[in-house]
């Protein structure tokens, strides 16, 4: 979901008194006020969950060995590791019970470290009928556009917006709500769920490739 003194010799009380005066709403402007989460209907449930799959990108194996070799090195380097194409970080957000209301918010929140396309991020989100509030180096906030029917989901794919090029980062993608659901009978579905990888492992593709693909590796 982050003291200077100074001496006041030669100064006087009322001096002091008047310049605190002046002081106290110049403090009382800069602290930030939290924004208070919403509350959602009575018997509305958001379940929010997280799933990791794949490991590489094909059209970027495929532009690497030549497409002659990729089922080749898929058989014989990447299959017998476990290492399948197309990577998905997905989260899905689903009306478990009730309908999620338009306007519910969601942040997503990730490590400034893996320097996550935040462009990509963006046309992800929108592209799954969320309005974007605003993002940043580590976080994101959302909003449904349109109400979402009991049973009814929304899920979303952020691997694109992760670089493949921060060799050995580990990142730990999370989706909270934001907002306050409330589910009858409880204890309802998880309002966070978290995605870890480690991004761009280099794996070889010897004996078949003299060089190495970079991999995501599901947490």
């Amino acid at each position: 979901m982050e003291d200077s003194t100074q001496s006041t010799h030669g100064v006087s009380r009322r001096t002091l008194v008047k310049g605190a005066a002046w002081s106290v709403p110049v403090v009382a402007a800069a602290i930030a006020v939290p924004a208070q989460a919403a509350s959602l209907p009575q018997g509305v449930d958001v379940a929010v969950t997280g799933a990791c799959a794949g490991n590489y990108d094909l059209s970027v194996l495929t532009n690497l060995v030549g497409a002659g070799l990729v089922g080749l090195v898929q058989n014989v380097v990447l299959n017998p590791l476990g290492l399948t194409p197309n990577p998905r970080r997905t989260f899905t957000i689903t009306a478990q019970q009730g309908t999620i209301p338009a306007g519910t918010r969601f942040s997503l929140t990730y490590p400034a470290l893996i320097n996550l396309n935040l462009g990509v991020l963006n046309s992800i989100l929108t592209a799954a009928a969320l309005n974007v509030v605003s993002t940043g180096n580590t976080s994101a906030e959302f909003t449904t556009t349109a109400p979402i029917p009991q049973g009814g989901s929304i899920s979303f794919n952020v691997a694109g917006a992760i670089p493949v090029a921060d060799l050995g980062v580990a990142s730990t993608v999370t989706l909270t709500l934001l907002d306050t659901d409330h589910p009858n009978p409880g204890p309802g579905g998880p309002n966070s769920a978290s995605v870890s990888s480690l991004v761009a492992a280099a794996v070889s593709l010897q004996p078949i490739f003299n060089g190495s693909l970079a991999v995501q590796l599901c947490g």
